[in-house]
């Protein structure tokens, strides 16, 4: 058996573009959905039902170019209708590169009724004011300051503000100037000016944009932030559809009600001068307020 050469192992090993593993949630669904279309490409079974393995054409394994859909993500957001919105206006800073091409980027792609203005004297009038994070935000120097200029005028007029962050990953391309989020704070060609900081801007979560795969997802995201559902975590814009992050969410619930039972019946064990009840009182309480929870529909 002839041992490979390092560049046949590079070869093989990079034979397949690299699928990037997102932990945000949204995201994360869409790499999961493409590993396991990758793995089920990449195998078959014959007559029999007995696996046997197959040698993929090299096309296989382009998750970027694949449009068959073998395998699907329950609440996959790729896959979801951005909430209702009526007609909305969405204030884009001029002076804030990408903001406005970002949005007709969703409406074009989600088919909704959505509309940028860069006009201050439209400003009070809007639905939200976009905040585009990249790395051409605050390092444009005049640019720069004069869209800080505008986020103060946002925020003293209680304008409601949505982050949305260019984030790097393996599909960039140049024109999302994608950067990561630590650089607002401690980049060399410019930084968040510090009053904005004390202000407050970054106290709502940026809504996180990637390339590839993942776009129509961060897409959909940003279209339930401009409807109203923004400042949340991804995750919890899911609650009723998205089966992967609520089943996880409704496990954590459940490992804490046993664990903090399992805690309170061994203390009353140990306990000699009232053994049973402490521990009844406290998986009393704790099926009380499961069953408050379960009730009421807020499991997540």
């Amino acid at each position: 058996m002839q041992i490979p050469s390092a560049d046949q192992l590079f070869e093989a090993l990079f034979e397949a573009d690299p699928i990037e593993w997102i932990r945000i949630g949204f995201l994360q669904d869409v790499s999961m959905r493409l590993i396991a279309n990758h793995i089920l490409r990449d195998t078959s079974y014959n007559a029999v039902g007995e696996h046997t393995e197959r040698t993929p054409h090299k096309s296989h394994f382009n998750h970027r170019q694949n449009t068959d859909m073998e395998t699907y993500v329950v609440g996959e957001a790729t896959f979801m209708t951005p909430k209702a919105v009526s007609v909305q206006t969405v204030f884009c800073s001029a002076h804030n590169l990408g903001a406005s091409a970002l949005v007709e980027e969703l409406a074009g792609d989600l088919d909704l009724k959505v509309t940028p203005t860069s006009e201050v004297s439209m400003m009070g009038s809007c639905a939200c004011f976009l905040v585009y994070l990249t790395s051409k935000t605050w390092s444009t120097r005049e640019k720069s300051a004069q869209f800080a200029d505008d986020v103060r005028l946002a925020m003293a007029e209680g304008l409601k503000l949505v982050l949305a962050h260019e984030m790097p990953g393996v599909d960039d391309l140049e024109d999302r100037h994608a950067i990561n989020f630590g650089a607002f704070f401690s980049y060399p060609d410019g930084t968040t000016p510090q009053d904005l900081l004390q202000a407050g801007i970054y106290n709502s979560i940026a809504l996180a944009l990637k390339g590839g795969p993942w776009r129509r997802a961060s897409l959909v995201m940003a279209a339930n932030a401009f409807s109203g559902a923004a400042n949340r975590e991804a995750s919890d814009a899911l609650p009723q559809t998205g089966f992967v992050s609520g089943s996880l969410a409704r496990l954590a619930i459940v490992k804490k009600w046993l664990l903090s039972n399992r805690y309170g019946l061994q203390r009353a064990r140990s306990s000699r001068s009232e053994p049973m009840k402490q521990g009844a009182n406290g998986l009393e309480g704790n099926i009380q307020v499961s069953t408050h929870a379960r009730r009421s529909g807020s499991w997540v």
